[in-house]
């Protein structure tokens, strides 16, 4: 069975079209669907009806307001990913900055340094920031300590556990530098440590010297002075801790100082401690004499004096090695069995300055 039907063209052109028509049977209920643009069906005749479009007609593009909300979402997730960068950069900043504070208030022993060191390591992830860390720590110790043995120890126990190359040392150092290059005194503590811990090569390249204000020969004044004021101090404690005998080694070879230098500033210190006590002897020896001539009265007897024994310098004859012992306690150090610590000479090469003078 045939029928035909009207189908409006595009155009306003309407043509006739011959359909066949086969009846099917129909469910007992059947659902009802509302008609679409692109779905529409005759129910007149069964059949569906679908949109015609002309070949020659352009399709619909993609346009900018199309691509507006893919825009939107691409700046939404880039300030989210802008905020959470900016973020973990300021918190791997403070984690470097705390390191410094930590290992320069509390990293006083190897032990110490290497815990709090490891421990950050693990909070900052990969040794991209070693170099950081290093720098954060030397600016504290710097700026917050005095000079000593133990300071340069430190900053070289910080370069090992760091990994932390000459090169790399040296540009820290520079940076540090020009942030405290108003701060003299700061800037005479990293040239003084770098220059104790840094190969001949790397030291090239330090520039610390150049940030001083002062002429060359300023600065390598300023430097001895420093290198003296900090060995007399190992030796002051040497004296007061172990009563040594001989200039301390270890300092000395931290420093740089040869062993003729050393022995020198330890004689020096070990005369001046002799002559310091002369001094309050004699001056408590004045006082008594003071209170006895104003005629006052005293009630406990007056007890002599002792003398206090002179401190004596032994010098090898045939090496130059020199002993510094304690007053009163030359006999320890040299009993039957006593033999020169560098050269092996027997005690009786060993000649007593004291005399000499």
């Amino acid at each position: 069975m045939t029928a035909k039907r009207r189908i409006s063209m595009p155009g306003g052109r309407e043509i006739d079209q011959e359909v066949e028509i086969v009846a099917q049977p129909s469910p007992a209920i059947q659902p009802m669907r509302r008609p679409s643009r692109y779905n529409q069906e005759d129910y007149s005749t069964g059949v569906q009806e679908q949109e015609y479009r002309d070949p020659g007609q352009p399709t619909r593009s993609f346009g900018f307001w199309d691509a507006v909300p893919i825009i939107c979402l691409l700046i939404a997730a880039g300030g989210i990913g802008y905020i959470g960068a900016k973020r973990f950069v300021q918190r791997q900043q403070d984690l470097v900055t705390q390191y410094g504070e930590d290992v320069a208030l509390y990293g006083n022993t190897y032990e110490n340094m290497r815990e709090i060191t490891r421990t950050f390591k693990k909070k900052l992830g990969p040794g991209v920031l070693r170099g950081q860390m290093f720098k954060s720590f030397t600016r504290e110790l710097f700026t917050g300590g005095v000079m000593s043995v133990e300071t340069i120890e430190r900053v070289q126990d910080a370069k090992e556990l760091l990994k932390i190359s000459d090169s790399k040392a040296v540009q820290c150092f520079n940076e540090v530098g020009l942030e405290v290059r108003s701060q003299p005194s700061v800037l005479g503590k990293i040239l003084f440590t770098a220059e104790r811990i840094l190969g001949a090569k790397a030291l090239e390249k330090l520039e610390i010297r150049k940030m001083f204000r002062y002429s060359s020969a300023t600065v390598d004044d300023l430097q001895r002075s420093v290198l003296d004021r900090v060995y007399r101090e190992a030796c002051e404690n040497a004296l007061d801790e172990e009563e040594a005998t001989m200039a301390p080694a270890r300092e000395a070879d931290v420093l740089k100082l040869s062993q003729a230098e050393a022995e020198n500033i330890f004689r020096s210190v070990v005369l001046e401690r002799q002559r310091l006590r002369e001094e309050e002897a004699a001056k408590a020896l004045e006082e008594e004499e003071q209170a006895l001539g104003s005629g006052q009265q005293l009630e406990v007897p007056v007890e002599p004096i002792e003398e206090q024994p002179t401190v004596h310098a032994y010098q090898c004859s045939d090496c130059g090695y020199t002993l510094f012992p304690a007053a009163g306690r030359e006999f320890k150090f040299f009993g039957s069995d006593f033999a020169c610590p560098q050269c092996g000479a027997s005690k009786d090469k060993f000649v007593d300055l004291n005399e000499e003078e």
